[in-house]
């Protein structure tokens, strides 16, 4: 559709049923002017229809009634009078609240005024008491439009509610009346008469209507009010209610409505469903090892009585016996409940019993407490070579074990290490590196045996002599003997045999500097140095760590300096050599000595001087699935903001991770456990948004969501608040 050259928008099309004629429905109001159809699809060519509209006007007016009831003033007096009266325009549609019905000039007999409030309603004002019976003469004119309603009408007792027909109830979101739902969503619309015919308005309804419930331990009454319901019930007069004490069980409610001066009566049946409630907790089987002493989460399902799942711990917390302090059920991070349950000290099958609160339907289920988890074997290693020059070293640290225990799960060590056997340390480990004799690689100094036996120990693996060689790794456990002593005992089914091979440099085809990344311009300090690495290339693509020895590393000593194996970069970031750039390059050469003869590498080196910053935030592994745990102790102090802040780990631009990030920590989708009747008590956050963020009045099972922003950069972490 379009009006001249301008493209009118339509914002719906209604097919008639025998799929002939279509109804556009406009965004907007037409103009005066001509508008032009197009219609594509049914014929070679489009088919076109135009036609002319002129502007919405003021097309008729009518006086609704032949009576005006008049108006008893609080002081007795009977001066004012009204009737009702209507405006259409050249449509028939009622425009009486349009602006268009703003303009009409009234006019009245007998010296009485006439004033109109632009919804429909004409005020008679005279200088002494109307008396019924009296006869007002009445014109309108509308002078844009020169429409003119004029008519007699008679003063007649005061108007009074007469009649009341019930409509139905109204929710805006169209849901049904429902215990669980805010009372103030639901109105009862209502049409009300008085004695004339005439629509009255809440005002007049609540003066002269009594509205009894049969039912108010679900729903008493509220009162009237103007303006309910939607679209063309806008207008509506709405009863609306107020909850009873059982309005969550939900119920039959009769309105009634009594006319006090006619005794008319009208009744409406309200049916409010009762809220949804638990009715089943079935317990499932676990999917998972449940073993001595360890927390496992229990599938289960949780049904209302109308059969739909319940899956929050809000509608489950409390709902829910066990017949175990051992079971409970937790929020997550999403605010859905988790049943988990901790498995008692000793192995043996376990009945765990729920019991619904209110239905009392019970679900058990037997749970075959295995034996405690111990680390039974080294599985593999992980991101390590088995290929070392000679001279060369290889460090293995706890990170690149994998570890698994009797039912084939990992089994993580940290924490759980040590190289003392004693009665504080029974149960832990120690994992023994053993090689054999004169061999192709050595484990240790001296000897053939290494350990490691804390969190960040490690092992080296020194290639000797060109060969393979079998290296051994096992575990050995703190156990308690017959005599009461303890000591280190073999896990028999621990050992790892991996072979290294050592291997000399005729067997390098080529050589090469591995990648270094940019370097900050730190000057004195030594924070951004990076270690410079060169590998030997074997012809089957396999790149092998030279060992210092091998080669010889030569920077521009007025930029770089290499010591103890890293490139550590002289200047200052104002140094006069960056001029007016952010970076300059400079050179390294590195002179192997090949097996034959010597190879020159060089690699150029980006020297930056733009202040770090951070470049990708990670998290720590307090962090899983995105959700991390905090306890409530931990947010007693007055800036929270460094120990949300732990589960990070900031990198710059240049790979150095940051220490100690101070990032703007925001506080959001909060969802208390508890929602105390005191708002001084309620989960509260100060300095929101801040570096400085406090975090007051939690409690366990509280949940929220930490974002976090430095640098531009931005993260999220889900928490829940732990004892």
């Amino acid at each position: 559709m379009k009006k001249g050259s301008v493209t009118v928008n339509v914002a719906k099309t209604t097919f008639s049923a025998d799929k002939k004629s279509v109804e556009l429905e406009l965004a907007s109001k037409l103009f005066e002017g001509e508008y032009t159809v197009n219609v594509t699809g049914l014929a070679d060519q489009a088919l076109t229809g135009s036609v002319k509209v002129e502007n919405e006007k003021v097309a008729k007016i009518e006086l609704l009634g032949e009576v005006a009831p008049v108006v008893v003033a609080q002081d007795g007096t009977k001066k004012t009078a009204t009737v009702a009266y209507r405006v259409f325009n050249q449509y028939g549609e009622d425009i009486t609240k349009s602006p268009l019905a703003a303009s009409i000039s009234w006019t009245a007999s007998n010296g009485v005024t006439a004033q109109d409030d632009d919804k429909g309603i004409l005020t008679l004002t005279n200088t002494s008491d109307f008396k019924t019976g009296d006869k007002v003469a009445i014109t309108g004119i509308n002078v844009s439009t020169n429409t003119v309603v004029s008519g007699v009408v008679t003063i007649s007792d005061a108007s009074a509610a007469d009649t009341v027909e019930f409509v139905g109830i109204y929710n805006k979101d169209g849901k049904e009346f429902s215990g669980d739902l805010a009372v103030g969503d639901f109105v009862l619309l209502l049409n009300a008469k008085d004695q004339y015919g005439n629509a009255v308005n809440a005002s007049k309804v609540n003066n002269d209507v009594v509205f009894t419930s049969s039912n108010p331990s679900v729903l008493t009454i509220d009162k009237a009010y103007d303006g309910q319901g939607k679209d063309k019930d806008k207008d509506k007069v709405g009863l609306k209610f107020t909850a009873g004490p059982n309005y969550a069980n939900g119920g039959k409610v009769i309105i009634t409505a009594i006319s006090k001066t006619s005794g008319k009566v009208a009744q409406f049946e309200v049916n409010v469903k009762a809220a949804p409630a638990l009715d089943t907790f079935t317990l499932g089987t676990p999917t998972e090892i449940v073993a001595v002493g360890e927390t496992v989460k229990l599938p289960f399902t949780a049904v209302d009585q109308y059969g739909n799942t319940v899956t929050k711990h809000e509608a489950l917390d409390g709902k829910v016996t066990f017949n175990t302090n051992k079971a409970k059920l937790v929020k997550d991070a999403s605010g859905n409940a988790v049943l988990e349950y901790t498995a008692p000290d000793t192995k043996g099958l376990q009945v765990l019993v729920a019991t619904v609160v209110g239905s009392g339907k019970v679900s058990q289920l037997t749970i075959d407490v295995k034996e405690a988890a111990y680390a039974a074997t080294i599985e593999s290693l992980k991101n390590v070579t088995t290929t070392v020059a000679k001279d060369g070293k290889v460090e293995i640290s706890l990170s690149n074990l994998v570890v698994k225990d009797q039912y084939g799960r990992t089994f993580d060590l940290k924490d759980k290490l040590t190289n003392t056997a004693n009665e504080a340390n029974l149960g832990k480990y120690k994992i023994v590196v053993t090689d054999s004799e004169n061999g192709a690689v050595k484990v240790a100094e001296a000897g053939t045996e290494a350990v490691i036996t804390a969190n960040d120990g490690k092992i080296t693996i020194t290639g000797l002599e060109k060969g393979s060689e079998e290296v051994t790794f096992k575990l050995q456990r703190v156990e308690k003997n017959a005599n009461n002593t303890y000591e280190f005992k073999d896990v028999a089914t621990s050992p790892l045999k991996v072979t290294f091979n050592t291997i000399e440099k005729s067997e390098f085809t080529s050589f090469e500097i591995g990648e270094i990344g940019k370097l900050y311009a730190d000057g004195d300090a030594s924070t951004h140095a990076k270690a410079l690495k060169v590998y030997g290339v074997k012809a089957d693509g396999t790149k092998v760590e030279l060992p210092s020895n091998y080669y010889n590393v030569i920077v521009d000593s007025n930029v770089l300096a290499f010591t103890d194996g890293k490139l550590d970069v002289k200047l200052t970031n104002g140094d006069n050599k960056f001029g007016t750039k952010d970076e300059i390059t400079t050179k390294v050469t590195v002179i192997v000595e090949g097996e034959e003869a010597p190879v020159t590498l060089t690699k150029d080196i980006v020297v930056s001087k733009v202040e770090p910053k951070a470049d990708k935030i990670e998290f720590t592994d307090a962090v899983k699935n995105g959700t991390a745990s905090i306890a409530v102790t931990e947010l007693e102090d007055n800036d929270d903001a460094a120990v949300l802040s732990l589960v990070l780990k900031v990198t710059d631009q240049y790979g150095v991770e940051i220490e100690n990030p101070s990032p703007i920590i925001t506080v959001t989708n909060i969802k208390e456990k508890t929602v105390d009747t005191n708002p001084d008590q309620r989960f509260k956050v100060v300095n929101n948004g801040s570096d400085t963020v406090d975090i007051q009045n939690v409690e366990a099972g509280d949940t929220f969501a930490v974002t976090y922003l430095l640098d531009g950069k931005t993260a999220t972490v889900k928490f829940t608040v732990t004892e």
